[in-house]
């Protein structure tokens, strides 16, 4: 493979020459800046379109962040849409040189779409859809707008039936429904559906059937619909 060797200074004005391995298609982007090769920071970081290709080590710069921040682009220049959150619609900082951010999970809203790490590892604060394996109540499995705890065994989808209120569905290739409703706190048929719950959950067990509880989310407060699968 190439290799190519780049001579710098250090903040301490020291000199230092470095040999890179590159491949065939690294060597053949433009751009020769040795904080593409060692680290270091850069001023196009959110516009560059060859930083993927040039497997580039760089982290943004304080302009660069300002830049894409308030989107001060010049004739020609683009934000990278990869580097801007789904969610939040900011701009992606990596916490080290080279990292990728994090990606939607499957099943989700923002499936494949990138999520910054404040995004990330909020996201279930307020899940769409929350679920139990089995009989257990202590492990639960959250659903997210970016994250799937349930490693694709379910996803999520959001029916809206205004512009204001909706509710999220669970959908799967691996379970199929055996009965759904919706909870409404304080009502008389919350007693019955408990009742119903609870003859369900027996006859799995005696048959050892595996099956999973979910419950998902919707825009009614006092109201979250529960769907029983195996």
């Amino acid at each position: 493979m190439p290799k190519v060797g780049i001579v710098n200074f250090d903040e301490d004005g020291n000199l230092h020459t470095n040999v890179v391995t590159v491949t065939k298609e690294e060597l053949g982007v433009n751009c020769w800046l040795p904080a593409r090769f060692l680290g270091g920071e850069c001023d196009r970081y959110y516009i560059c379109k060859y930083a993927e290709k040039a497997n580039c080590k760089v982290s943004p710069s304080k302009v660069a962040r300002e830049k894409a921040e308030h989107e001060q682009l010049e004739e020609g220049e683009e934000l990278r849409q990869d580097l801007i959150c789904a969610l939040c619609g900011q701009a992606i900082v990596p916490a080290e040189p080279g990292d990728r951010p994090y990606s939607g999970d499957p099943g989700t809203a923002c499936e494949g779409q990138p999520i910054c790490d404040t995004c990330y590892d909020e996201d279930t604060c307020e899940p769409a859809a929350t679920i139990y394996y089995g009989k257990d109540n202590e492990d639960l499995y959250l659903i997210g707008s970016c994250r799937n705890e349930t490693e694709g065994d379910f996803r999520v989808k959001w029916h809206s039936t205004d512009p204001w209120r909706g509710y999220f569905e669970c959908e799967s290739d691996e379970y199929v429904e055996v009965f759904t409703d919706a909870i409404l706190s304080g009502h008389e048929s919350e007693e019955m559906l408990k009742k119903l719950y609870d003859k369900v959950i027996d006859r799995f067990e005696e048959e050892d059937i595996d099956f999973a509880r979910v419950f998902c989310r919707s825009s009614n407060s006092s109201n979250t619909p529960g769907e029983e699968k195996k």
